[in-house]
């Protein structure tokens, strides 16, 4: 008895231990690139607790072409139980929650008027849900496993996931991050499983995964829906260009939100329903009702106008429209709207990933959409090659063999390996292209890098096939190259070397001081990623990584809240915390602004709980990328 109180004790200790580390976190963690720390916490969640944020997104009101709205891809706002309850909102996380549901889930403490009245659901009892574990990857598809987040409490990783700042740095970290958001593991203690289901799917979007926040969302039985997942069930159906999706939903959302948004919604729905007559009556209710006018009413007569018994067509015009929001991408995207180019260059990347897959628009309009989706890991390779593969369909682009789609055909199926190596080259080095499009053209090519054999005449291109091969995870296949690699001595055998050196499944290159002084000439910032990922992946002897880590300005002894959050998840074996607080360490598009010892302590978590291969990966990435 004593003994099984003990674990007990212990079993608590490290849940509190674990929740406390990753809450101080929460509190620190910084935003990259900017000179001072700044809150990344969205409108609503920074108030104080007597303030109620708006319970959803507001199309912006504006009676003109555009408003003064900020961009609701930045600006969702979720109105919780707690929020809304300011003394719950000010006692500890024990008295927050008085127990479980009938479903064995952790539940908040609410005023009965807070309470949503459980609707009507015509399933079997032994058909529902529950929302004590909720997920869609099982281990052997991709996911961490029932206890992929431990002992880390709720409302601590909700924090972290809130702050950090969507997409990231690395393509590797998020699709980990997709895997570990996607996992059917445990709802953490002392948070509702619904809510920490609209927590994950939010941070999906703000990824650029509107497919995966869909599916996620749609793993929760109706009736189960809070405030905050009815909230971003609407931004899901929006970012996937869906609005069929919502439609289940408005009956009761309307009831619980006065947001213009779902009465526009209710419009839509009717339409699509064949209901002409009270579409036309909502729409001019919800125009009344919200004031709203101008492109975002005019957007929302567009879709009624396409849906069945309807023959009105509605002309929109964006040249007073000056940003994209959620509303606008999702009404305009439905109806297959082409975007102007300049409102995806104001608005956050992660839309251009939800544009790629919108199915409505043009594939000719996806191109910059497809190499976004692919640099951010929204797309894999095959996606892509599939993707320009499409484009083939286009007469023109059959009869222009330079076309990117002509090039790809070359570089998998040309009759030579020269020609498939210079249509390669071709892809890699386009005139003006941007480091993004570079990346995912590395991508694009993965496979057709197989296909070109090593051989002395081709080995100044070693670095780039390497490299292209890496993006796909074709490691394997990559050190083929480590010949190459361990007797040149020209920048290229280089480059070609670091990647091998961190990336290759074995030890197939020297690694020497030698060889990494050596390296030092491809740029300080790579040589720093280098030393950082031979230290984290223990490639390297503790006493070399420190001697390194000082030499080359690595401070991967320096602890921070995030750093200590990230070394203790992987000592606890929490895959599914690392991936979280993994990304929360890489909160910028720009590699400089990455710190090197950032990159060796991820690498090091993902190496302890078991994702070795994925951490040689992102050090791949980083050696590719800086």
């Amino acid at each position: 008895m004593s003994q099984s109180r003990d674990n007990a004790v212990s079993r608590t200790k490290i849940a509190v231990s674990a929740s406390l580390l990753v809450i101080g976190l929460a509190i620190a963690l910084p935003v990259f690139g900017e000179k001072k720390p700044q809150s990344l916490l969205p409108p609503g969640f920074s108030q104080s607790p007597t303030a109620v944020p708006d319970s959803e997104p507001k199309a912006p009101k504006s009676t003109n072409g555009d408003s003064g709205s900020s961009d609701l891809l930045d600006d969702l706002k979720l109105n919780t139980p707690d929020q809304k309850n300011t003394t719950a909102a000010k006692k500890d996380d024990s008295a927050r929650f008085s127990g479980m549901d009938a479903l064995g889930n952790a539940v908040a403490a609410v005023d009965e008027g807070d309470a949503i009245p459980a609707e009507s659901y015509d399933l079997a009892p032994e058909l529902r849900r529950s929302l004590a574990q909720v997920g869609l990857l099982a281990p052997n598809a991709g996911g961490f496993g029932e206890h992929a987040f431990g002992a880390t409490r709720g409302p601590a990783l909700e924090s972290v996931m809130r702050k950090t700042a969507a997409p990231i740095a690395s393509r590797w970290v998020s699709i980990l991050l997709r895997r570990a958001l996607l996992s059917d593991a445990l709802t953490p203690s002392h948070v509702n499983g619904a809510d920490w289901t609209a927590e994950r799917a939010w941070l999906l979007l703000r990824m650029g995964e509107a497919d995966s926040a869909r599916m996620l969302i749609q793993r929760v039985d109706q009736d189960n829906y809070t405030p905050k997942l009815y909230a971003v069930a609407m931004q899901s159906a929006l970012a996937n260009a869906d609005l069929a999706s919502f439609c289940p939903i408005v009956p009761k959302a309307t009831e619980l939100s006065d947001e213009p948004s779902w009465s526009f919604a209710r419009a839509i729905c009717a339409s699509l329903s064949g209901e002409s007559g009270s579409a036309s009556s909502y729409l001019r209710e919800a125009q009344s009702d919200s004031g709203i006018r101008g492109i975002d009413s005019q957007l929302a007569e567009r879709v009624i106008g396409a849906g069945k018994n309807t023959r009105h067509a509605v002309v929109i015009e964006w040249g007073d429209v000056s940003w994209l929001t959620t509303w606008r991408f999702g009404m305009a995207s439905a109806v297959g709207l082409a975007i102007p180019s300049n409102l995806y260059a104001n608005a956050r990347p992660n839309v251009r990933a939800w544009a790629a897959r919108a199915p409505m628009l043009k594939a000719s309009d996806r191109v910059d959409a497809a190499d976004w989706a692919a640099a951010l890991g929204v797309f894999s390779n095959q996606a892509l090659v599939d993707f320009y593969s499409s484009l083939a369909d286009d007469v023109d682009a059959i009869r222009n063999d330079n076309s990117p789609q002509g090039l790809l055909r070359t570089a998998y199926v040309g009759e030579s390996i020269a020609a498939r190596t210079a249509a390669c080259q071709a892809l890699w080095n386009a005139p003006n292209i941007d480091p993004v499009h570079q990346y995912a053209r590395l991508i694009l090519t993965a496979r057709a890098a197989i296909r070109i054999p090593v051989d002395d005449d081709l080995k100044k291109y070693s670095d780039t096939l390497t490299a292209s091969m890496m993006t796909a995870g074709l490691d394997i296949q990559a050190q083929r190259w480590s010949k190459i690699a361990n007797e040149g001595s020209d920048e290229v055998a280089r480059r070609t070397w670091g990647l091998l050196a961190v990336g290759a499944p074995t030890r197939v290159v020297d690694i020497s001081d030698r060889q990494i002084s050596a390296y030092r000439s491809t740029g300080e910032l790579r040589s720093r990623f280098l030393v950082a990922a031979l230290a984290g992946l223990g490639r390297i002897s503790p006493g070399d990584a420190g001697r390194l880590a000082n030499d080359y300005n690595v401070a991967i002894g320096h602890k921070s809240a995030w750093s200590q959050a990230i070394d203790a998840a992987a000592a606890r074996g929490e895959a599914g915390t690392v991936a979280v607080l993994a990304a929360a360490g890489m909160q910028s598009l720009n590699w400089s602004q990455i710190p090197a010892e950032h990159l060796f302590h991820i690498i090091s978590a993902l190496k302890r709980v078991g994702l070795e291969p994925e951490a040689r990966m992102v050090a791949a990435e980083a050696l590719t990328r800086a």
